[in-house]
């Protein structure tokens, strides 16, 4: 599937690589609050729409990290639709009158709407020689900070920034570089990650000049059909979607409506609604609710080819539990795929990319009958080499496979690494 990333920024990279770029640049962030403060970086996540950028960010939620000795179960979320904010005063604060009061020796400068609090029930007095102050409001989404001035790790994820207007973004500027504004400045542990579509393709954005993109990082979400089929696996979207994505990746972004997303929403609606796909073909009345549903989210095209797909009987998408319970079934499928009349070996490894994923998460759990259905998968169908090499390189990182250990003595095995580690000299 062709891609385009024309008017994107930064090296383009996958769900995994962006979330170890996000890690790394927070360690940066960490080491600059302390030593640089004048000199942060926010981190800019482009993408086309519908591929999951919030959503990979909403994902460190999650995501265990260690900060000052203390250990917490993921980053604290804070959004700011910056799409939606028309008001400066909105994302950087609004502006309020104080005037100074005294209590003996003691002054300080107060909110012009509490003087009446301080003078009649405090004991102060206003200072009328030394006039008035104009403070700015931190904006109630501004973490609170300790006496020390840090806050648990905290991202900031700003979505859609591009799509504000330019008036709002050039009073950001200084928030996404020294994450301060002129009248306050964000505690220490918070990262301010941003979201955009690029400005050459057909999105409606506020263009941006040198001085706002050398205010940061930049990364560039680039779609994998394996990830997002493992996630959506994950998710519990049926089968079929998931087959008919693998067969035909090019149908996952339509003319104008049909992306990751929609498509993700539209079978959750069929799903809620109690419709069996499997069921499509058994009446027309069938096959129009679920086109209507699909229409409502997607383009004609993505939901007519899905539509003949299901009539057509051709699926052979494999599910992990498939390949490790069934493996008559499985194997006739596989080797349908990789004949020469339909040699799809795109499927071959998106199919292997899950079984591996569901095998090193553990949540399949071996039996010494499954190990063996495994090592038949990847010696006894002829799945290619490379494909089975990739999977052997993965194998030491679940409790799972202890049960194939037994394997190190095959020949077929210990000559693969072989010649694999001697091509790496």
């Amino acid at each position: 599937m062709e891609e385009n990333y024309e008017g994107c920024y930064g090296p383009v990279l996958s769900l995994k690589g962006i979330t170890e770029k996000l890690l790394q640049a927070f360690v940066s962030d960490t080491e600059a609050e302390e030593k640089r403060p004048g000199e942060r970086f926010s981190t800019v996540i482009w993408g086309r729409a519908g591929i999951g950028k919030t959503s990979l960010v909403r994902c460190l939620e999650t995501e265990r990290i260690k900060y000052r000795g203390k250990d917490y179960s993921g980053f604290k979320i804070i959004y700011i639709p910056l799409a939606d904010i028309e008001e400066v005063g909105d994302i950087i604060g609004m502006p309020d009158r104080h005037l100074c009061v005294r209590k003996g020796k003691e002054e300080k400068w107060v909110p012009e709407s509490c003087i009446g609090l301080y003078t009649e029930k405090l004991g102060y007095s206003v200072c009328q020689d030394r006039g008035v102050k104009q403070f700015t409001a931190v904006p109630e989404w501004v973490p609170e900070p300790d006496e020390k001035g840090y806050c648990q790790p905290t991202i900031i994820l700003v979505d859609d920034f591009n799509r504000a207007n330019l008036r709002v973004l050039k009073a950001c500027m200084p928030l996404f570089q020294t994450y301060s504004t002129i009248g306050w400045k964000l505690p220490k542990g918070c990262h301010i990650v941003l979201t955009a579509n690029p400005g050459q393709q057909d999105y409606q954005v506020t263009e941006l000049d040198p001085a706002i993109l050398t205010r940061m990082r930049h990364v560039t979400f680039g779609f994998d059909i394996k990830e997002w089929i493992n996630w959506a696996d994950e998710e519990g979207l049926d089968k079929n979607v998931l087959g008919f994505c693998a067969y035909y990746p090019e149908m996952m972004f339509g003319k104008l409506l049909t992306n990751p997303r929609t498509i993700t929403e539209a079978f959750r609606m069929i799903q809620s609604s109690g419709i069996d796909l499997n069921v499509m073909m058994e009446s027309r009345e069938n096959i129009k609710n679920i086109k209507n549903i699909m229409n409502m989210l997607l383009d004609n095209e993505f939901t007519d080819s899905f539509a003949t797909y299901m009539l057509s009987g051709e699926r052979v998408f494999l599910s992990p539990e498939d390949i490790l319970t069934a493996p008559e079934f499985s194997k006739e499928k596989i080797k349908k795929l990789i004949s020469k009349e339909v040699l799809r070996l795109d499927i071959i490894s998106i199919i292997s990319y899950r079984l591996l994923s569901a095998i090193i998460s553990e949540k399949i759990k071996f039996t010494q009958e499954r190990a063996d259905n495994f090592y038949s998968f990847l010696f006894d169908y002829g799945i290619p080499i490379d494909i089975v090499m990739s999977i052997l390189l993965e194998m030491n990182k679940s409790n799972n496979l202890l049960t194939c250990f037994s394997w190190l003595k095959d020949e077929r095995i210990t000559s693969m690494f072989s010649e694999y580690y001697q091509s790496k000299i």
